[in-house]
């Protein structure tokens, strides 16, 4: 099959940059179906129009990653529900000490399942549980966090390890543009040769977690098979 690029993918929601539908992609089963799934960035800065056009494109449910300090009020509609699910706990001793500066790199995913597989767990919990409709997983930027529970998300369908991988360089091109051109963005913005290198390092990283990562056995220890199967239908069914 012909994958359709991520910036076929993209969806265009007032001023969002790297906002993305995880539909179309191959599966061990199938094809992933457009308007189930999509990855975002944080939402809050959305006005009326951008918010009618998160609802026309049928989404009911946000699963906010965030921690309580990152999120702000919006102009969200009531049609849309939102489930608050930090995956992180920036108060872990020596969290941030060993993390801090590498935070935007698939190389301290291993250490987020290990220290708070429970959190990871609640998010496919929360989109097994959500109404029918769209469900957007974010974050604040889109690409790290969210980039983590994308790749477990495709893992755990099947897609091929490639597909992951370019899914996640597509957020990581998409913030280093937007870092580029924001001047006041709160991360300061590589020139492209170090670019190249941060993108490559990331992806041997993110080729390393898969490798090492069982999606739905992760999921089937912390006592989510159905859970799994539910997320699973819910993308390509």
């Amino acid at each position: 099959m012909i994958v359709p690029s991520p910036a076929s993918r993209t969806v265009h929601w007032g001023a969002l940059v790297n906002a993305r539908d995880l539909g179309g992609l191959p599966a061990a089963s199938g094809t992933t179906v457009p308007g189930r799934i999509f990855r975002t960035p944080r939402l809050d800065d959305l006005d009326e129009a951008g918010w009618a056009a998160v609802q026309a494109s049928g989404v009911r449910t946000l699963v906010d990653l965030r921690n309580d300090d990152e999120v702000g009020q919006t102009l969200r509609p009531p049609a849309i529900g939102r489930r608050h699910v930090p995956i992180e706990d920036h108060a872990h001793p020596g969290f941030l000490e060993t993390w801090g500066e590498r935070l935007d790199s698939p190389a301290y995913y291993p250490t987020n399942l290990e220290l708070w597989p429970d959190r990871v767990a609640a998010v496919f919990a929360a989109i097994a549980h959500a109404p029918d409709g769209g469900v957007v997983v974010h974050c604040s930027a889109g690409r790290d966090r969210t980039g983590l529970m994308t790749a477990l998300l495709l893992q755990l369908v099947g897609t091929p390890v490639d597909v992951i991988v370019e899914d996640y360089l597509a957020s990581v091109d998409a913030m280093h543009s937007h870092a580029r051109a924001t001047p006041d963005w709160h991360e300061r913005a590589r020139d492209d040769e170090a670019h190249a290198a941060h993108a490559a390092e990331s992806e041997r990283h993110l080729r390393a977690f898969l490798a090492g990562t069982d999606t739905r056995r992760f999921l089937e220890a912390q006592g989510l098979a159905a859970e799994a199967d539910a997320v699973s239908a819910r993308l390509l069914d």
